[in-house]
């Protein structure tokens, strides 16, 4: 490896390990060919090779249809996860190591009963119910060069946080989602990393299907589809027919329609400005869509695109970049992140603003629902019915979006 190759990859890795923003290289787009007949139908029945792109329009808004509260649970703590099992108990994660919960709709959040090892975050969390859960801890080596300091662990509850117990622990690992589509099978993709010289090291996918207590390594199905490039999963969604769908960090898509014997490359996010980073997948009326953004000195822009037909339909807002994107119904969305202004004129002084925003036309026109100038960014949204929203960000910021009586659904 020459020294200019390795200095590439030792970048590519910090960015994508410590940053959550992509490293300034150009995507690389390869259509895997894969051997398994179940494979080759998934990419047959559901090819996207072309692109499309549009720019949205941001609207104006006079915020008449929602009402926000604001509720600061642990000012100093940066919340990154939350998720919602019903109007009322919900639970949040922070970047300090923190879980806390609620069991009144946000009003109240009490700190659960959680041993963090030192120097882990909460770095996702899946409820199957209100009583039994899952949360991912996750710990970032200070230097991409002590890559094995990097180290995730797998928490779990079965009585609603009182109690909790490890099932999984591994180091050079680097694991960016845990999602549980019922109390028994649960998934975790993320990054393995075994050497950097010369580099060794892919995608991280696993598996379970008793409930965590035995997870099945299918990284290398995933890994043979496509050349290695140092680019990490970051996202999962599961269908209620178990079928599948991959997100990387690079725009990168994989499926599988048998949970995970067979599984085929649907395709590349293609033409994206190299800073770009994909932070969510999910299926919404048959069709998959990704989110993400850019954000450097050259500038600021929040991407949504959705698979149609043979396509993939991009659509970028400039200014603003998404950290989380869902779906509130078949026809409304809300995507939350930062407003950084025109061309990264606000990254070198720090100053960004936490927003939410919501379009109801599939990303084409979007409206501010939520801005603070106080916090900085606002990192995680969570859904249980088109009425009602719950956001967390940065200073231990929670917002409860909910829609006024006379606009309900």
């Amino acid at each position: 490896m020459t020294l200019k190759t390795r200095c590439h990859t030792l970048i590519c890795l910090s960015a994508l390990v410590c940053t959550g923003f992509v490293c300034c290289s150009k995507p690389i787009h390869h259509e895997g060919e894969t051997k398994n007949s179940a494979a080759k139908q998934i990419s047959n029945n559901l090819p996207v090779r072309r692109y499309v792109e549009t720019k949205s329009i941001l609207q104006t808004s006079k915020r008449q249809g929602w009402e926000a509260t604001l509720t600061m649970v642990a000012e100093g703590q940066d919340l990154g996860v939350v998720q919602f099992v019903d109007g009322s108990q919900g639970w949040a994660g922070s970047r300090a190591g923190t879980l806390y919960q609620t069991t009144d709709g946000g009003t109240s959040w009490k700190r659960a009963n959680l041993d963090v090892p030192k120097g882990a975050q909460v770095a996702s969390l899946s409820f199957a119910n209100a009583t039994l859960g899952w949360v991912l801890l996750q710990k970032n080596a200070t230097d991409v060069v002590d890559f094995q300091d990097n180290q995730s662990w797998i928490m779990r509850t079965t009585d609603g946080g009182l109690n909790w117990s490890q099932q999984w622990e591994q180091r050079g690992t680097v694991i960016k989602r845990i999602l549980f589509a019922d109390p028994q099978n649960g998934w975790i993709v993320g990054l393995k990393i075994l050497r950097l010289e010369p580099y060794e090291g892919g995608y991280l996918v696993f598996r379970t299907s008793d409930s965590g207590e035995h997870w099945m390594d299918l990284s290398k199905a995933v890994n043979g589809l496509l050349v290695k490039d140092g680019d990490s999963l970051t996202d999962v969604h599961v269908e209620p027919s178990q079928e599948v769908t991959l997100l990387s960090q690079r725009g990168k898509v994989f499926r599988t329609l048998d949970v995970g014997a067979n599984w085929s490359h649907f395709g590349t996010i293609e033409n994206e400005p190299a800073q770009t980073g994909l932070n969510r997948i999910g299926v919404e009326k048959g069709h998959a869509w990704v989110a993400g953004g850019a954000h450097s000195i050259e500038g600021t822009c929040a991407i949504f695109a959705s698979a149609q037909a043979n396509s993939w339909l991009r659509n970028i807002l400039t200014g603003f970049y998404f950290r989380d994107l869902v779906f509130s119904s078949e026809t409304e969305m809300f995507a939350c992140g930062f407003f950084a202004g025109e061309r990264g004129a606000t990254l070198l002084k720090g100053k960004t603003e936490g927003v939410i925003l919501r379009s109801s036309d599939g990303g084409k026109h979007w409206e501010i629902v939520y801005r603070n100038g106080h916090v900085k960014s606002i990192n995680a949204l969570a859904a249980t019915d088109p009425n009602l929203v719950w956001a967390v960000g940065d200073n231990g910021a929670v917002i409860r979006l909910e829609r006024k009586n006379g606009e309900k659904h």
